[in-house]
């Protein structure tokens, strides 16, 4: 069975883990994080998701979780130049991981797609031949989580090439 450790984090990152995984006992949302669950993405293909709220305070634990996990989705918010500083500064915090990073954008309604535009164009700017996928999420569509995962996971084994 291959099996990957996946960090979520960023705006609605515990809301997306519970849509993710519902009714799954071991998600911890709120004040406890990090919320931890597990998902069979196919046939022997295990995915475990650790997700957790930006911020200082939970430093110490992204460390930890960060030498563990394999890749990361970083959900980002809010207007254009929020959700770019957002990813940049994702870019940054998870540019070790050895799977990689997909930033995914929760900008609601019609400017999402220019959001998604504006972030990926920022993080192409910033590492030219690095491109880090950038798609539009809703943290409150389980679809759309799945394939976001599936297509971190498919990068991370060589299966999709390094590509927007």
């Amino acid at each position: 069975m291959s099996e990957h450790t996946l960090l979520l984090a960023g705006t609605a990152s515990s809301t997306a883990l519970s849509t993710l995984l519902p009714g799954e006992p071991s998600v911890a949302v709120g004040d406890t994080p990090p919320g931890f669950g597990q998902l069979e993405l196919g046939p022997g293909e295990l995915v475990r998701v650790y997700a957790m709220p930006s911020g200082v305070e939970f430093d110490l634990m992204w460390g930890i979780l960060r030498r563990r996990a394999l890749g990361a989705i970083v959900l980002v918010g809010g207007p254009a130049d929020a959700a770019i500083a957002e990813g940049l500064a994702a870019a940054k915090a998870f540019a070790g991981l050895p799977g990689g990073l997909l930033v995914g954008v929760t900008h609601p309604g019609p400017a999402a797609e220019a959001v998604r535009l504006a972030v990926s164009e920022a993080l192409d700017a910033r590492a030219p031949g690095a491109p880090i996928p950038v798609l539009t999420l809703d943290p409150w569509d389980r679809g759309q989580l799945v394939t976001a995962l599936s297509v971190l996971v498919a990068r991370m084994e060589g299966r999709l090439p390094d590509a927007d």
